[in-house]
């Protein structure tokens, strides 16, 4: 009896830790990552665009809500490669906890509001 109730128990820790999203918006999540890799190619000495670069870096900003130590200034990238990896890790985590809420209607919210 001891058994089943273990093997129950485990089994319902285990559903509860599988986290699936009821619907994805596909479209809005290939933006994301193709944003957070224009980041990353920019900081592989990848031919960037300023302004492409820029925009990415704020859109990332904006809808995670996490602004990293990047340089917005006249020139682009990390100053520091802690930095840079500190940001990206935080970026994709967030991506990996909330990409079943991201949605164009969240990010068009979120990029909509005025910088307080």
């Amino acid at each position: 009896m001891k058994i089943v109730i273990y093997i129950t128990l485990i089994v319902g820790l285990i559903s509860c830790n599988r986290h699936t999203c009821q619907t994805i918006d596909d479209k809005t999540c290939q933006e994301f990552r193709q944003h957070l890799n224009v980041i990353k190619g920019q900081y592989r000495h990848e031919t960037t665009y300023v302004s492409d670069y820029r925009k990415s870096l704020s859109y990332i900003s904006r809808v995670t809500g996490y602004w990293s130590n990047a340089d917005y200034s006249s020139t682009v990238g990390f100053r520091k490669k802690k930095d840079y990896n500190i940001a990206i890790r935080h970026w994709e985590k967030w991506y990996r906890n909330n990409r079943c809420l991201l949605t164009r209607q969240y990010v068009d919210s979120v990029m909509t509001k005025k910088n307080k």
